[in-house]
């Protein structure tokens, strides 16, 4: 969950941040909302790993 918030959240927020893309910052916020079950822990501290589904929809 790290590794992928800090590159590809990161990448795509990144890459808005300079094209002004919005296409970039749907997806990163579909990506964002993914990964928020890994936040929700009795600790607040996120879990290392999560499974997401191979068969979700790309919009």
């Amino acid at each position: 969950v790290f590794e992928t918030t800090i590159r590809i959240l990161g990448g795509l927020l990144s890459a808005f941040h300079l094209s002004r893309d919005v296409g970039l910052l749907t997806k990163a916020v579909q990506l964002g909302e993914m990964l928020m079950p890994a936040f929700n822990t009795s600790l607040g501290v996120a879990l290392p790993n999560l499974m997401i589904p191979k068969d979700l929809p790309v919009e």
